[in-house]
């Protein structure tokens, strides 16, 4: 369970710090400019409106069965909550890696708030599973971990 903890606060603090090694951008010098485009569409001939019959129906709402990714690395969870869990952590990696890529700290800072919503979830999600899948859920974050960390070296 410390472990889970240790990892947890390893991710927000490795990504406190990447952000906050280099300065963001300024945009001063740079200009908004906005261009007006005449949306008038003048017509010849004036069609005769259409009338359509409209039809109501009782409409079910459906149930969205909550998908998770699968590839290697990523544990198959039973619950809705640890499934949703992966697949915004997957995209928060996905994120992190174009930031990285593009070397953009705008991105950065946007990607701090999305670490602290995933800690919270994390938190949460935690005191619900059982214990097979908080073991599954602390070894994804380990392989996570160490792959954020190799990303984190590229800067």
């Amino acid at each position: 369970m410390k472990n889970i903890f240790f990892i947890s606060f390893f991710l927000i603090f490795s990504i406190v710090v990447v952000s906050c090694n280099k300065d963001v951008k300024s945009s001063e010098g740079s200009e908004i400019t906005e261009e007006v485009i005449d949306s008038i569409v003048v017509v010849d001939e004036v069609a005769e409106p259409i009338v359509e019959e409209v039809v109501k129906e009782k409409v079910k709402p459906k149930k969205k069965k909550v998908t998770q990714p699968t590839g290697p690395g990523i544990p198959l969870f039973s619950g809705d909550e640890a499934k949703k869990y992966v697949r915004e952590y997957e995209r928060y990696v996905r994120n992190y890696k174009k930031a990285v890529e593009a070397k953009d700290m705008e991105s950065f800072l946007n990607l701090n708030k999305a670490s602290s919503s995933l800690s919270r979830q994390y938190n949460s999600l935690i005191s619900k599973l059982p214990p097979e899948e908080i073991q599954k859920l602390s070894d994804y974050m380990q392989i996570k971990s160490k792959q954020l960390n190799k990303l984190s070296e590229q800067m």
